[in-house]
């Protein structure tokens, strides 16, 4: 009879050990979903460009606070956009460099060097109350950051498909688009002229770096002057974007 009880309680306990063994695993796996992280599929994320992965990762996060987002969380959205469309494009050039002349590769890497110097430039004291952060350290300006190093490899990029043509495509639309970026890039830099400040002090800061910085604007359309029709309008597109990042 003895034993019979201590058999009976041995199952029981045995049960209820694997019971909780399953409550247990249920719940890490259930906290592992909550906390994994969203990520638009590469191919997706590269045909409809940065602004519209940005919009998907704020809908999830919405979604996953039951629309009660904060600031906080709409910066981890934020980030996480820029993550995952970074990571995307990053892949997608060193593919498509794979086959390309060590030369080749080269040049991209000199042209996409001078645009992120140039992406800093427009950091640097231009852009209000933002400045370069590639450490994550503040939650405004690493964010704002990873959309200038965006612009830099999407610029690459868009650089790196154009060498892999053999054949310009459209040099007249592209004779278009530059002429037009021209004058966008000309007003867009005449109305950070314009910007006024209460201190004189501040005013003129500003006014030395902004004239370093549209030397080194001019600077580096002069440098792609002498290329084919197509990869003028994608350095002329840049300099569009990156002077209209951050502008009120």
């Amino acid at each position: 009879m003895t034993i019979q009880i201590v058999k009976t309680f041995i199952k029981y306990v045995s049960f209820f050990a694997l019971f909780l063994l399953v409550v247990v695993l249920s719940s890490v796996t259930i906290g592992a979903q909550t906390k994994k992280s969203f990520s638009v599929p590469c191919a997706q994320a590269l045909k409809i460009g940065l602004k519209q992965v940005e919009i998907l990762h704020e809908k999830e996060m919405k979604r996953r606070t039951k629309g009660a987002s904060d600031s906080g969380t709409e910066s981890d959205a934020a980030t996480g956009a820029l993550k995952n469309y970074l990571s995307c494009r990053r892949s997608e050039n060193a593919k498509r460099l794979k086959s390309f002349h060590p030369d080749t590769k080269a040049e991209v890497k000199r042209q996409q060097t001078a645009a992120k110097k140039l992406a800093q430039a427009r950091f640097d004291g231009l852009i209000f109350g933002v400045g370069w952060d590639e450490a994550g350290a503040d939650s405004i300006n690493y964010p704002m950051t990873l959309r200038g190093v965006a612009l830099v490899e999407d610029y690459a990029g868009a650089l790196i498909y154009s060498y892999s043509l053999d054949v310009e495509p459209n040099a007249n639309g592209a004779a278009r688009e530059v002429e037009q970026d021209e004058k966008t890039i000309a007003a867009l830099l005449k109305k950070m002229e314009a910007r006024e400040f209460d201190d004189a002090a501040d005013a003129a800061n500003y006014k030395n770096k902004l004239t370093a910085f549209k030397s080194a604007v001019n600077r580096f359309l002069q440098e792609n002057d002498d290329r084919v029709l197509t990869e003028k309008a994608i350095t002329t597109n840049f300099v569009v974007k990156l002077l209209k990042l951050g502008a009120s």
